[in-house]
């Protein structure tokens, strides 16, 4: 990718934001992507610590990108797209060490994060938000159980939001499929 387009792109889009309850900030990159039609986007994700406490967060897992279970990292595109992945409906069962502490001043890479939607040919602005939500249930049915301590200490973790400065995604060329 050109330089002069990631810093273009970065001084459009601005910062990461930080959330105000919980002093994390969400960083994705890259700023701006390229897809196929029919492709889901997806970015590298960076959580940052810079509140005054120490955190305890959840890595996100099969079904974090649709809401099936703590923390949920979902996508948001101007304009919107009705094009969501259904799934299979199992997802990986919790395993030891997907909760961890994130102390002040700490980043953790959270790896790939994939939207859960196709997108049609266009242009499209979007938004990465994390979301620890140390209550909510966990929906499909598990392809193992889930490591009871593991659980405990998910239901123990600090609920956090916090959404990613938006990035720039654009869906051209050959349809890799067409949903619609």
């Amino acid at each position: 990718m050109n330089v002069g387009l990631l810093l273009l792109a970065h001084l459009l889009v601005g910062q990461p934001s930080e959330s105000a309850s919980c002093g994390l900030v969400l960083e994705v990159t890259p700023l701006q992507q390229s897809v196929r039609p029919g492709q889901p986007p997806a970015a590298t994700a960076i959580l940052t610590n810079r509140g005054e406490r120490s955190l305890t967060l959840v890595m996100p897992g099969d079904g974090s990108e649709r809401g099936r279970r703590t923390p949920f990292v979902l996508w948001r595109f101007e304009p919107p797209t009705q094009l969501d992945i259904i799934g299979c409906g199992s997802i990986t069962g919790l395993e030891q060490g997907e909760v961890f502490v994130l102390a002040p001043g700490d980043s953790r890479v959270l790896g790939s994060v994939r939207a859960a939607q196709f997108l049609r040919a266009g242009s499209y602005k979007a938004t990465v938000a994390y979301e620890n939500n140390p209550d909510a249930p966990f929906h499909g049915m598990p392809t193992k159980p889930h490591d009871e301590v593991e659980l405990a200490r998910v239901r123990a973790s600090d609920r956090c939001i916090v959404v990613a400065a938006e990035i720039q995604v654009v869906s051209e060329g050959t349809p890799v499929w067409e949903p619609w």
